[in-house]
C-alpha cells in the first residue's frame, strides 16, 4: 500500500496539544511527498455518502443496478494516513478501507467492540503505544496492528555539541504529577533560592510565571513553550495514568512527546513512570529512575541541579525517535 496524502484536522483543532502532531503531519508529507487535505471537509462528504448509499443500495440492490463498493471509490478519494488523538468509534473517513489511521492517546476502555466494528475495513491500525497496541490484540482487532511509536519532529534535533543559555532552575510546563509536587513543596522550603518557572492560564491564554520575578511571557506559540525549556535546567517528567491519573487513562501509560521536547532543549529529567511495555520500549531508566520517595527525589534533583547540561546523552538517545525515524515503517505498509 502506497499512501497518497494526509488528512489533517489544523483548519479545526489549533490547541497546542496538536501542534505536535501536525509538525509529524508536515515532516511525514514533505518526506513522502503526500498531500495535505482538510479531513473535517472528507469527513463530511464521507458520512453524506453513507447516509444517501445506504439508502441507495437499498432501493437499488436488487436491480443490480449499484454497488455500494463502487460508489464509495468514486466518492472517496485515495489512499491516505490520519491521526487520530482518542480515537472514537464516528471518525468519518478514518474508518475507510483505504484510510490508514494512527491511533494516539486510546484509554476509553467502553464500546471495544463497537470500536474494533467501526475500523474493521481499515487494513491497518497504527498504534503509538505499544500497551494499547497489546490490549487491542486481547480483543482481537483484525486489522494488522503495527506499532507506530510517538516522537519527535527532526526540526528539533539536538546536536552533541549544542550549548543553551540556563536561566532557571527547575521548569513545570504542562501536566503535572501529584507526588512529585509534593516532593518539591518540600525540597523548596530547604531551598528557597530556587526559581521555578510554572504555566498559568489568564483569560484563555497560557503564559509562564516565575516564583521570583512573575508573567514571564505567552506560550501561544510551539518556539516559545519550547524556549522555556531550553532556558530550564530540570523538567519533571511523569506518564499520565499514576497518582490520581487512573481515572483518566483508566490505567494506560504511555509515553508522551514531552519527554522529547525536554531532552531537546538539554534539560535533566526527574521522573516519575509505571513500568510496562512502553517505558521499557523508551528505555526511561537509561534517561532517569521513576523516583520512589523523597529522599531519592532529594538525591536526584541535587545532582541535576549542580551537573552539566546532558547534551550528549539526550542527543544520543533521541537519535532513534525523531520522526524521520518512523518513515520506514510508512514505506513498509
Amino acid at each position: 500500500m502506497r499512501l497518497q496524502q494526509l488528512l489533517s484536522l489544523r483548519e479545526f483543532e489549533t490547541s497546542i496539544s496538536w501542534q505536535v502532531i501536525y509538525e509529524w503531519e508536515d515532516e511525514i508529507a514533505d518526506r513522502l511527498g503526500l498531500e495535505i487535505l482538510n479531513r473535517q471537509v472528507l469527513d463530511q462528504s464521507y458520512l453524506e455518502w453513507k447516509k444517501t448509499s445506504a439508502k441507495e443500495y437499498k432501493i437499488l440492490s436488487g436491480l443490480k443496478l449499484i454497488r455500494k463498493s463502487r460508489l464509495k471509490d468514486q466518492s472517496i478519494p485515495r489512499t491516505s494516513i490520519c491521526f487520530l488523538m482518542h480515537p472514537r468509534i464516528s471518525q468519518g473517513i478514518a474508518q475507510y478501507k483505504k484510510t490508514v489511521p494512527v491511533f494516539i492517546d486510546f484509554w476509553n476502555l467502553e464500546n471495544i467492540e463497537l470500536l474494533r466494528e467501526a475500523y474493521k475495513e481499515c487494513p491497518y491500525l497504527l498504534i503509538t503505544s505499544l500497551e494499547a497496541l497489546e490490549f487491542f490484540k486481547t480483543h482481537h482487532f483484525k486489522n494488522k496492528l503495527i506499532h507506530f511509536p510517538i516522537c519527535l519532529a527532526s526540526q528539533y534535533r539536538l546536536a552533541p555539541n549544542q550549548v543553551f543559555d540556563k536561566k532557571y532552575d527547575i521548569a513545570l510546563i504542562g501536566r503535572q504529577n501529584l507526588v512529585l509536587s509534593s516532593y518539591l513543596e518540600q525540597y523548596t522550603i530547604l531551598n528557597p533560592e530556587l526559581e521555578i518557572i510554572t504555566r498559568i492560564e489568564q483569560n484563555g491564554q497560557f503564559y509562564i510565571k516565575s516564583n521570583k520575578t512573575g508573567i514571564l511571557g505567552n506560550i501561544q506559540s510551539r518556539e516559545s513553550y519550547m524556549d522555556f525549556f531550553r532556558a530550564s535546567r530540570v523538567a519533571f517528567y511523569c506518564t499520565p495514568g499514576i497518582d490520581g491519573g487512573e481515572n483518566r487513562t483508566h490505567g494506560f501509560n504511555p509515553v508522551t512527546p514531552r519527554l522529547f521536547e525536554i531532552l531537546s532543549a538539554g534539560c535533566h529529567v526527574i521522573s516519575r513512570y509505571a513500568t510496562n511495555s512502553d517505558t521499557q520500549f523508551f528505555d526511561l531508566e537509561s534517561i532517569c529512575p521513576s523516583i520512589e520517595n523523597y529522599e531519592q527525589f532529594e538525591f536526584q534533583l541535587n545532582k541535576a541541579l549542580n551537573a552539566e547540561q546532558p547534551i550528549k546523552r539526550n542527543s544520543k538517545y533521541l537519535s532513534k525517535h525523531y520522526t524521520s525515524e518512523r518513515i520506514p515503517i510508512l514505506k513498509s505498509l
